[in-house]
C-alpha cells in the first residue's frame, strides 16, 4: 500500500518527494502548517514510515537509503532532520525535534532497532536561583559511517565523529572522535582507533 501524503496547505510549502518512495512502502507523511521544505530521495527500501512536520520544519533525505519502521517528529519552526545517502535503518526508530534544532546523519549512518534520537527534552526545566532554562534543545550531528546498535539513545548536543560505534544500549551526550567506540550509560570512549563495515 502506497505511503500516504497529507499535506495541509500544498501552496505554501516545498515538498519534493520521489514518487518510489511513496510507492515502497506503507505509513503517513502529515504537514501541518506552512513553510515546511521536505525533499525525500529514491529509496532502497522502504516499509513502515510515519513522518510529521507542523511548520516552518525541514525533512531532507538522501538516496537509497533503509527503511525499517521509523518516526520522524519535526514540531517546530527552525527545526530539521537531515539524512544523508545510503543510511539504514532497520527495525523500530523514532527521531524527534519538538524545539529549534537539528538531527544531522551523515552518509552511510547504519541505526539498528528501537534507537531514539531527541534533540530537546520536550519539558522545559528552570534554576530556582536564577530563573534560567538549564535544558535547551541542542543538535545532534553524526558524521558519516556510525553505526549506532540496538536500544542507544542519542541526546541532545550530541556530536559523533565518522566511522564510529555506539554500542547497546548506550544513553549518548556530549562530543566524541571519529573511529572510536563509545558503550555505557551514559556512554564514553571505550576504543580508539576503529573502522567497521556493513
Amino acid at each position: 500500500m502506497p505511503i500516504k501524503l497529507k499535506v495541509a496547505h500544498p501552496e505554501d510549502n516545498h515538498i519534493d518527494i520521489a514518487p518510489a518512495f511513496l510507492e515502497a512502502g506503507n505509513g503517513a507523511i502529515t504537514i501541518d502548517g506552512k513553510g515546511n521544505t521536505v525533499r525525500i530521495g529514491v529509496p532502497q527500501l522502504c516499509s513502515n514510515i510515519y513522518f510529521h512536520l507542523h511548520g516552518g520544519a525541514t525533512l531532507e533525505i538522501g538516496d537509497h537509503c533503509i527503511f525499517g519502521t521509523v518516526q520522524i517528529h519535526i514540531l517546530c519552526a527552525d527545526g530539521a532532520v537531515r539524512i544523508g545517502t545510503f543510511c539504514g535503518f532497520n527495525g523500530t526508530s523514532m527521531l524527534t525535534v519538538h524545539e529549534p534544532a537539528q538531527i544531522v546523519l551523515g552518509a552511510e549512518c547504519l541505526i539498528a532497532s528501537n534507537v531514539t534520537m531527541m534533540a530537546s527534552d520536550v519539558h522545559h526545566i528552570y534554576s530556582l536561583d536564577t530563573g534560567e532554562r538549564l535544558n535547551k534543545a541542542a543538535d545532534i550531528v553524526l558524521g558519516e559511517r556510525v553505526w549506532v546498535a540496538a536500544g542507544a539513545s542519542i541526546l541532545k548536543d550530541t556530536h559523533i565523529g565518522s566511522d564510529s560505534v555506539v554500542g547497546l544500549g548506550a544513553v549518548v551526550s556530549g562530543r566524541f572522535p571519529s573511529n572510536c567506540i563509545l558503550a555505557g550509560m551514559p556512554a564514553r570512549v571505550v576504543r580508539e582507533r576503529i573502522r567497521w563495515q556493513r
